[in-house]
């Protein structure tokens, strides 16, 4: 016990160290809720602390808009994401816009910490790997987001739900997602 604690003391210090760190390097920016999130993951797979900070910059380079005061980057991907959801289902697009949720806020989680806490702790890696591998584009993440849209239409539908309903109902999924389900029908999504 006493091991574990001390362990997870010198974890701790060192994600407060990196996120400090980057603070400083990145002073226009410095420190949202949620960084930590993105830097966890690299910490567990990197040992080193130099190395890991490089790593948690390097990713930030790419997901800094959702960390603006004005979360610009997060806007565009929620216009890009309706565009995708009018584009492949219509109807379930009517539907959010008919239940006042067509701002798709309730999928601020999933896009803010690039599905982090949607999935157990190794389909988050293999999400990752997927989202930053060359054969997607920057934009792959969005159609995850809509595969699992997808995948929830007929409850949504059925339910008629609104956003707190929707929200509920998502939230309530993390950890619950089939991971395979959603890469195959996001690829399928993706290559039509």
């Amino acid at each position: 016990y006493q091991r574990r604690v001390r362990e997870r003391g010198v974890g701790l210090q060192r994600l407060s160290d990196i996120l400090l760190t980057y603070c400083t390097f990145n002073f226009d920016l410095g420190y949202a809720q949620g960084m930590n999130d993105l830097l966890s993951p690299i910490l567990i797979l990197i040992d080193d602390e130099v190395d890991s900070f490089w790593c948690f910059k390097g990713l930030m380079d790419s997901m800094a808009g959702n960390f603006d005061d004005d979360q610009t980057g997060l806007h565009k991907q929620f216009v890009e994401l309706e565009r995708l959801l009018n584009l492949f289902d219509p109807q379930l697009r009517e539907h959010l816009r008919s239940a006042d949720c067509l701002n798709l806020y309730f999928c601020f989680r999933w896009l803010l910490l690039n599905f982090k806490r949607e999935f157990s702790f190794s389909d988050e890696f293999v999400i990752w790997e997927v989202c930053w591998s060359e054969q997607a584009n920057s934009k792959f993440h969005l159609f995850i987001a809509l595969a699992i849209l997808l995948m929830q239409k007929e409850i949504i539908l059925s339910r008629n739900m609104k956003f707190d309903n929707l929200l509920k109902l998502l939230n309530g999924m993390s950890g619950k997602f089939d991971l395979d389900q959603i890469l195959s029908l996001a690829r399928g999504l993706y290559q039509h």
